[in-house]
């Protein structure tokens, strides 16, 4: 087996011709694996519930109080916003996947290319955009466990950047990714937070870091994951609506975990309900 050379080194540094023209080349490759599927169907469940919830949110309802979910609320905040400003229509939430898609793939060619040679790199990415058409419509809709993995990625991706260069800006975004993840799909956003943390304590000591505190190293990624939280929090509290968004979301689906099954989501340790021919 002969040994990587040089020019295919993950380690070895691109220019920004290359990166740039690599990133062009995926997204359009992205629009091309995307765009004959994107517009096609709609999903009564996911789909169909988060447009429900936007459109109501749009009518003054509100959520948690108005509008029963037990999901966070950023796939809700986000879809309103986007439906405010490209207009009342499923397509604009179909063409959000597309970018979302696409801000995927960037990231998993991101992450891949500063562990393997180059031409590795490209396949996760196009993996992941054969799989949009495999699992169609799964992908093709703007939903919320994909959301919260694609800032996820974008998040990982941030935590490198910090690793290599040090940079405080790099730190903020990292946290305000983390704190998006979290505030979009609970347990995604909580299995996030560790993996990256217990990245960062792994990673910090070879790394540009490695002359920093650890409290020095957290505080722009906490700042600004906080104040990500806050704001979410002021927008709640100013609705009135805060405490039903914590027991709707935390309290309820916690307790229900413990009392039975026939919750949506189906509880760990509950016992089945007594008399259901189901669980006999």
């Amino acid at each position: 087996m002969t040994a990587m050379t040089a020019a295919e080194s993950p380690e070895s540094p691109r220019s920004p011709v290359v990166s740039w023209g690599s990133a062009f080349v995926l997204i359009v490759i992205a629009l091309i694996a995307q765009l004959p599927l994107f517009d096609r169907s709609l999903v009564p469940m996911d789909e169909g519930h988060l447009l429900a919830a936007a459109d109501a949110m749009g009518s003054g309802k509100r959520l948690y109080a108005d509008i029963h979910t037990g999901i966070f609320p950023g796939i809700y905040l986000i879809a309103r916003l986007l439906l405010d400003v490209f207009g009342q229509d499923a397509i604009v939430l179909r063409w959000a996947a597309v970018v979302m898609n696409i801000a995927i793939a960037l990231a998993l060619h991101s992450v891949t290319r500063r562990m393997v040679a180059a031409h590795w790199s490209w396949l996760p990415p196009l993996l992941y955009l054969a799989l949009i058409s495999v699992g169609f419509p799964v992908l093709s809709m703007f939903n919320y466990s994909t959301l919260s993995v694609c800032f996820g990625l974008v998040g990982l991706v941030f935590l490198l950047r910090y690793l290599e260069a040090g940079l405080r800006a790099d730190g903020i975004l990292l946290g305000v990714f983390v704190a998006a993840a979290a505030l979009t799909k609970q347990n995604f956003g909580g299995l996030i937070f560790i993996a990256l943390f217990l990245a960062l304590l792994a990673g910090r000591h070879e790394s540009a870091l490695a002359r920093r505190s650890l409290p020095r190293i957290l505080v722009p990624i906490a700042g600004a994951g906080l104040a990500v939280t806050a704001c979410v929090t002021i927008y709640f509290l100013s609705n009135g609506t805060f405490i039903e968004w914590l027991d709707a979301t935390i309290f309820s689906l916690a307790s229900s975990q413990l009392e039975n099954f026939n919750n949506p989501i189906p509880p760990l340790l509950g016992e089945h309900p007594r008399g259901d021919g189901r669980f006999t």
